[in-house]
């Protein structure tokens, strides 16, 4: 019996949060993750209290439970 596994993989804020657009391509990979891939992959962002603090309102509907 093969039974399906989930694999989780972590990310972190490109660019140290710099580049705009690396915060706009890890938003839809998450989301992409979250609508397209949840029964496949599970996502974590690591991020420092000062990180959640500037990029919360770009994440807050993409986690599911506060870093």
């Amino acid at each position: 019996m093969n039974a399906h596994k989930l694999l989780t993989i972590g990310f972190t804020i490109l660019g140290n949060g710099n580049w705009s657009g690396g915060i706009n391509y890890l938003r839809n990979l998450l989301i992409l993750i979250n609508d397209e891939l949840a029964d496949h992959l599970s996502a974590r962002l690591f991020i420092t209290p000062d990180q959640l603090g500037l990029y919360e309102d770009h994440f807050h509907d993409v986690l599911s439970t506060a870093p």
